[in-house]
């Protein structure tokens, strides 16, 4: 036994290790063992090669009495716990485990402390079971970390943990809190049906090979804010039935979320994606937030599926992005909403809507005319039966930006160049008649009969419906000619002699005034020729015949140029 200095505490056995003295417990039936760089050494904590037959036999000491306090103690061989039970809180901070370190199938009944531990060679936890407090923070995995079929009942602690190696969670099952807040993946980690019961938190995360989440189950909140990705995160098949946050995150490889389902709120806001992402055939059952996200290279959600908002504010695409949808696949629910206001779009061409069914408000605020549409619907606005009417879309922009009826015909006109220019004339037709007609239902809900604009409207739909110009040009005709049999013209009489004249007198004839209204069949023949400019006979004797003749020589070429106007587009495109 060595002397000590005065005053100070001695262990058990009169001796004071040289080790930290938040370690002291774990030596505290320990004897000097060999001295190290000037300071003196229990066998435990001695960090150098050690008699490994007189060390086991300590450990053993320790675990028959049920002494769990392994803090700071160096395990420079193999570290052999496998089947051990921890009745008690177990407490192996900084400890150093040289070789492998070996848990398997040990049951940690309290807690079980391995805060700034460092495992050099392999750690072995396979079907270990923590029933109270997991704490790995700030350990350092130098050799492979394997936790496969792990079961943690309380609080996983792995903040700022780091993992030079390859790291398996596999089939785990955390039931508490998982915290790997900050940790460091330097190569793969593996979480595959991995199952989080409660939060999930990987927030500022660095992920350097693949990070595998396939079939992964987070309950509760999956928070992976501000996560670095430099390699692969495959999150394929994986389940957040809660919250997902992935904002601000950097996903540097190829990220994958295909078949993903995220059943609560989604956030990749700000976010950034530098390689191609697939979020193909994933669902998304509440909102999936991915404004001012980053997209450096292709993006696809392919048969993906929205039913809240699908928020793409600000969000920069510099590449593809492509939404479509099989025949069997119906990607926007009737409840969802698609938001591209802002976008900030390098290559438009390569913005493309595939087999969907779309709603034209969801285009404000973005430029759209170089859009890919192929085999698209515009639900409720543009496929009316009868009534051409953009006043849904109206009441779903109210009271979300300004000046509603002019940035909706906007977007309908610049949805009109599209389809114009990819030679769908019909649908063009429906919105440039929808540009107009939002633009007129800006002033006391359209009804303005004082602006040339609203009878522009009534008299051809903008120039853009045959048929109602047609339809406008016959009520003038029958107008007109039902006036025409109610007011009077002057009709050619017949020759009789005048008064007091001698019937053989050759000056002696006048002819009778003949002053009556026109018969049907005429008075339709005189309108049809004073529509067309014609002068026929007989001329308008009264004031309100002269009136009708000349609102008619202005009226009638008039809606007859509408109709010429209306069919000539028509057959244009």
């Amino acid at each position: 036994m060595t002397e000590t200095q005065p005053g100070q505490i001695t262990n058990k056995v009169g001796f004071v290790c040289d080790c930290p003295i938040v370690h002291r417990l774990a030596c505290w039936d320990e004897g000097f063992y060999a001295e190290h760089e000037g300071k003196q050494y229990c066998i435990l904590h001695y960090p150098e090669a050690k008699d490994q037959q007189r060390f086991n036999s300590a450990i053993e000491r320790k675990l028959n009495a049920e002494n769990y306090s392994f803090s700071g103690i160096c395990f420079t061989e193999t570290a052999s716990f496998r089947g051990s039970v921890f009745a008690k809180n177990a407490d192996f901070s900084d400890v150093i485990f040289k070789g492998v370190a070996d848990f398997r199938e040990s049951q940690f009944r309290g807690k079980a402390d391995f805060r700034s531990a460092t495992f050099d060679g392999s750690a072995e936890f396979k079907a270990t079971s923590f029933q109270g407090e997991a704490i790995f923070s700030k350990v350092n995995f130098n050799g492979a970390a394997d936790f496969y079929q792990v079961h943690f009942l309380q609080k996983a602690d792995f903040l700022f943990s780091f993992f030079h190696q390859d790291a398996n969670f596999t089939s785990n099952e955390f039931k508490a809190i998982a915290d790997f807040g900050s940790a460091e993946f330097q190569k793969l980690s593996n979480f595959y049906k991995a199952n989080f019961l409660q939060k999930a938190e990987f927030g500022s995360a660095k992920f350097f090979g693949e990070a595998r989440f396939i079939n992964a189950e987070f309950q509760n909140d999956g928070y992976f804010a501000a996560a670095e990705f430099a390699g692969v995160p495959d999150f394929n098949t994986a389940k957040f039935l809660a919250a997902a946050d992935f904002s601000g995150a950097i996903f540097g490889g190829q990220t994958r979320f295909f078949s993903t389902e995220f059943k609560g709120e989604t956030t990749f806001s700000t976010a950034t994606f530098k390689e191609m992402t697939n979020f193909m055939s994933s669902s998304f059952r509440n909102n999936a937030d991915f404004g001012s996200a980053t997209f450096h290279s292709p993006v696809y959600f392919d048969n993906a599926s929205f039913a809240g908002e699908a928020g793409f504010s600000h969000t920069s695409f510099k590449d593809v992005a492509r939404f479509s949808s099989s025949e069997k696949k119906k990607v926007f629910s009737d409840s969802a909403l698609l938001n591209l206001e802002f976008a900030r779009i390098d290559k438009p061409e390569r913005i493309a809507f595939h087999g969907l069914e779309l709603r034209p408000h969801w285009f404000v605020n973005v430029d759209c005319r170089k859009f890919d549409f192929l085999d698209v619907r515009w639900l409720n606005e543009i496929n009316w039966s009868r009534t051409y009417s953009p006043k849904a879309e109206l009441q779903s922009l109210a009271g979300k930006v300004s000046a509603p009826h002019r940035l909706l015909s906007v977007t309908y006109r610049q949805l009109a160049v599209n389809a114009e220019e990819n030679h769908r004339y019909g649908e063009a037709l429906k919105l440039r008649y929808a540009s107009m007609e939002a633009h007129r239902l800006e002033t006391f809900s359209g009804f303005t009969p004082w602006k040339l604009n609203w009878w522009y409207w009534l008299a051809s739909g903008y120039g853009e419906s045959a048929v109602r110009a047609f339809l406008v040009f016959v009520a003038l005709i029958a107008v007109f000619t039902f006036g025409y049999t109610k007011t009077c013209f002057d009709h050619p009489g017949k020759t009789q002699p005048a008064v007091g004249a001698s019937p053989s007198a050759g000056n002696s004839t006048v002819k009778a005034n003949d002053i009556r209204p026109l018969e049907l069949k005429d008075a339709l023949i005189y309108s049809l020729n004073v529509a067309i400019l014609q002068k026929p006979e007989p001329k308008p004797f009264s004031f309100a015949a002269k009136l009708l003749v000349w609102l008619e020589t202005v009226l009638g070429p008039a809606q007859a140029a509408l109709l010429a106007l209306a069919v000539r587009r028509r057959f244009m495109r």
